[in-house]
């Protein structure tokens, strides 16, 4: 049996700042642990310090160009040369038991992908912003089927068998979220899967990092989105299976799909979503008041999202979406009164505090809308403590 059977593959890119904390972080596991790096036509030193931390157990290979992140992670799975394969951004940290722990899990489980929790550190004051914790739901019974919907796992640091991620293969024209589309492809290859609610890595969130860079995550996910196949949503009920495929839709910004799915979805559907904390009926209601607003049509959104408030007071999202459609009708002061209750119920919500101010200049283009519900959890796309 190969001793070291795991090798921890590193992205970089102009990482001199991080690449020595990070490759310490895998040392400490043990001098054994194979290293690939793949430099992703760095500028500066991240080569050389990489080496004269790793020693001999560093492999440096290089993509035969620069696309992005997609494009290096497929040099380097098919670079690796070991059973099993783990994934370390080059400003994170790993812990000291991670790949023991790893290896051990694998023999045990026969499993073919495993995923652990994270920490969230603040790159610049290397405090702890938050737990990145893999939500209960996905470890009820197809629970797992609502990865197609949205990427409610921490899936930063995933360890998988060579054999099966080399089946499932990268995007290589991913500049983004391509994690979360290789991990799609690896449920197509029915990939056996093992959840780990343990922290065993240390993810440092910078002011520049990809993961903080919205606009262009959303512009990324609208690529894989557009893939028809979506296996595995069928043991789902099926008000779960249209709201799935609506959701999908609404990141693609096909809104006549949208429209299509949630007809298929009575507002009083009681099938609990749990990754939204509320039914599948009023998730229905939430994007067809979306729709409403995409079509300006405003008398009609506001009728939406009135229902919705007065059915839970609690929900900040339906309150700034009421806000948009009441200002599209110039009507202020109840806009006003909206926004300032979705403040109120979610202090750190940014689109509800730029609505805020473009309602007080009564400035419906310096307003926005939420175009899809809320996340009830912690994520890394949000760094408020």
């Amino acid at each position: 049996m190969n001793t070291y059977p795991i090798t921890t593959v590193i992205i970089a890119r102009n990482a001199a700042s991080t690449i020595e904390r990070c490759i310490k972080s895998i040392r400490a596991a043990g001098e054994g642990w194979p290293i690939l790096l793949v430099d992703d036509f760095s500028e500066d030193s991240t080569v050389d310090l990489a080496v004269s931390v790793a020693g001999k157990n560093i492999s440096v290979v290089k993509p035969q160009d620069h696309i992005g992140t997609g494009n290096a992670r497929q040099t380097g799975l098919e670079a690796v040369n070991t059973p099993y394969v783990v994934w370390l951004d080059a400003d994170d940290t790993m812990r000291q038991e991670r790949l023991e722990q790893l290896r051990a899990a694998f023999i045990e489980t026969e499993a073919d992908c495993i995923i652990h929790e994270v920490l969230l550190i603040d790159g610049v004051t290397e405090s702890v912003i938050k737990s990145l914790d893999i939500p209960d739901f996905l470890f009820e019974p197809h629970g797992i089927a609502w990865q197609w919907e949205r990427n409610w796992l921490p899936y930063l640091a995933p360890a998988v068998r060579v054999e099966v991620a080399r089946r499932a293969g990268f995007n290589r024209t991913l500049t983004a979220c391509e994690d979360y589309d290789h991990f799609l492809r690896l449920l197509k290859e029915g990939v056996r899967l093992l959840l780990i609610k343990e922290k065993l890595v240390d993810h440092y969130a910078y002011p520049q990092s990809l993961s903080r860079q919205l606009h262009h995550h959303k512009s990324q996910l609208k690529k894989i989105y557009t893939q028809p196949q979506v296996p595995r949503i069928g043991a789902l009920c099926e008000p779960a299976q249209h709201w799935i495929m609506a959701s999908r839709a609404s990141y693609s910004e096909n809104w006549e799909e949208v429209k299509d799915y949630v007809s298929n979805i009575s507002p009083d559907e009681e099938e609990f979503a749990p990754p939204y904390g509320r039914s599948i009926g009023k998730l229905g209601m939430f994007l067809r008041g979306v729709v409403f607003l995409q079509e300006e049509a405003y008398s009609q959104a506001e009728n939406v999202y009135t229902s919705l408030v007065e059915k839970t007071m609690d929900q900040a999202d339906c309150w700034l979406n009421l806000s948009f459609a009441l200002a599209g009708q110039n009507r202020w002061d109840a806009a006003e009164a909206a926004v300032h209750k979705a403040c109120t119920l979610f202090p750190s919500y940014a689109d509800a505090q730029k609505s805020l101010r473009g309602c007080a200049r009564k400035s419906l283009s310096d307003m926005v809308f939420t175009s899809h519900p809320l996340r009830t959890f912690e994520t890394r796309s949000d760094y408020s403590p």
